[in-house]
């Protein structure tokens, strides 16, 4: 009795250090990487421009992607009451969330000590250190990914009914957030299919009730791809370039080609683990396909490797090798649970020691890029360098000069229009058929900016909110054929905004007009006395 309370003890005394390890650790990663970027970037990267903006109109999705990212970016905004941290913030939630999944995965294929190894290696990830200030469409799709992949683990080893649930509902989540989802969909179905452990439940009410909480979620969403015709897939063909004709050596080039890139996201996250593994890995192949477990992870992680390789093979499409992310998020917790490891208090300490220490190299090295990128873009723009609440501050500026009613539309460059957005204290919507029409924007009013032609091809194109008719950077000479669309435009003198670093580099001169509403509400001057 004295033998079992003391192994108890024991017991409870490594799990609650191992919680103290595992938060000190991630806790210290979220808030370096939430918010100290803003004292290196004083804007932010494309994508987090599009999924702020997106969130501010809180549509179901846009002709790229589901705008799941857009509205956590906007319920963070709306808690925070800034934009400064917003996608800094969300970001490292989705780490949070991420490697605390891996964490409870891990510990149903790892011992303790091992488990949290796998847990934090992941922070070397380069998606959830060096490229997280990207907040994009792909960030919340690894948490469901995860999420997904461990209810439907606890679903196939006790059969309890809200496991199917949980794990419907966060494929459906993950499917909100990208339609990539749709491969952890396949890998799912063929498990139940090729393996016998799962082939069993299809017997039970278990898979169908998954099957159910999906469909049903997915369905406004599913409702709104036959209204635009899939869109997003259209999309999706024309980035990738599938399916279109092209040489046939592209049908293997292009898998080479996006799994050599892969290699990068491998050799980041296997640093952690050298201590316990050394350099010369030995796998015990025994191990990989024994029906106790091993089976359900060696098939999640090794499909979807495999099916998104073939899926580039007979599409012929060029992926970009960032959509791979999500094929890695289970990559320590393989090697560790299939290689011979050489598990001592010592080599355990040097990789938390190694871990610890990679975080705050990430940074650093994170931060001396950012830094010291505009010296050697000598007159061009670095996007994060520009002063966009100062922008943002001009423009009310001149509108709340000219009229009483808070400014609604800005149009334009993108980039240009979403930094007015976000930053502005009225928050104008950024102009998009999506979320508003013509006449609205001629019955409010706006602020129209475009970059000046001395600045023409500096700044890439974008088309991130479905404008067709707005006038992009990359092309030269002064807008006319834009302009004349609105004739009452008060076109004002360019303004000049210098970047925010230390090196000389050109300044980012912004045209704008002035498109007065409908009605036009004047504002009054003010009279030195009236009303005292």
């Amino acid at each position: 009795m004295h033998e079992n309370c003391s192994e108890a003890g024991r017991s409870n005394n490594i799990s609650r250090k191992m919680n103290i390890i595992f938060w000190s650790i991630l806790l210290t990663h979220a808030f370096l990487w939430s918010f100290f970027p803003p004292f290196f970037m004083s804007s932010f990267l494309c994508d987090s421009w599009e999924m702020m903006v997106i969130g501010q109109n809180w549509v179901i999705s846009t002709h790229k992607h589901p705008a799941f990212q857009g509205w956590v970016a906007e319920i963070v905004r709306q808690i925070l009451r800034s934009p400064e941290w917003v996608p800094y913030v969300c970001s490292q939630l989705a780490v949070i969330l991420s490697v605390y999944g891996i964490w409870r995965l891990a510990q149903k294929f790892l011992s303790a000590p091992l488990a949290l190894i796998a847990a934090l290696s992941m922070l070397s990830f380069y998606f959830f250190q060096y490229d997280s200030p990207l907040y994009n469409n792909r960030t919340f799709l690894r948490v469901f990914w995860i999420y997904s992949v461990l209810f439907l683990l606890e679903a196939v080893e006790t059969n309890r009914k809200r496991y199917w649930i949980l794990t419907g509902l966060f494929l459906a989540l993950g499917l909100y957030c990208k339609l990539t989802m749709f491969l952890l969909v396949i890998t799912i179905l063929a498990y139940m299919v090729i393996d016998a452990k799962g082939r069993k439940y299809w017997k039970t009410p278990g898979p169908y009730l998954s099957t159910a909480v999906c469909f049903v979620l997915f369905l406004p969403l599913l409702i709104y791809l036959f209204q635009t015709d899939f869109s997003c897939l259209s999309y999706a063909k024309n980035r990738t370039q599938a399916f279109t004709e092209h040489s046939w050596s592209h049908h293997f080039w292009y898998p080479l080609r996006f799994f050599g890139g892969q290699i990068l996201y491998v050799l980041l996250i296997s640093i952690p683990l050298l201590p316990l593994l050394g350099f010369r890995w030995q796998f015990r192949r025994n191990v990989l396909w024994r029906n106790d477990g091993s089976r359900f992870l060696t098939f999640f992680f090794l499909f979807p490797i495999c099916f998104q390789l073939a899926l580039i093979f007979l599409t012929g499409g060029h992926c970009r090798t960032a959509l791979g992310c999500h094929l890695w998020l289970f990559f320590t917790l393989f090697i560790l649970y299939a290689c011979k490891v050489h598990l001592t208090n010592s080599s355990w300490r040097r990789s938390l020691r190694m871990i610890f220490f990679l975080i705050f190299f990430y940074f650093g090295l994170w931060a001396t890029i950012v830094t010291l990128r505009p010296g050697f873009k000598e007159k061009t723009f670095a996007r994060e360098h520009f002063p966009a609440a100062e922008l943002a501050a001009r423009v009310e500026s001149i509108w709340e000069e000219r009229y009483a009613v808070p400014l609604k539309y800005v149009r334009g460059d993108d980039w240009m229009a979403a930094s007015a957005s976000i930053w502005g204290k009225s928050r104008p919507k950024v102009y998009s058929p999506l979320w508003a029409t013509e006449n609205d924007f001629r019955e409010k009013g706006g602020i129209l900016l475009w970059l000046d032609e001395s600045c023409s091809g500096k700044v890439g194109r974008f088309d991130c909110y479905e404008n067709p008719d707005f006038f992009y950077s990359s092309e030269t000479g002064r807008p006319e054929e834009w302009l004349k669309k609105f004739p009452e435009a008060e076109i004002l003198p360019v303004m000049e905004f210098q970047q925010k670093t230390c090196f000389d580099v050109m300044p980012v001169r912004v045209c704008i007009a002035v498109v007065p509403p409908g009605e036009k509400i004047e504002k009054v001057p003010e009279v030195s006395g009236v009303g005292k």
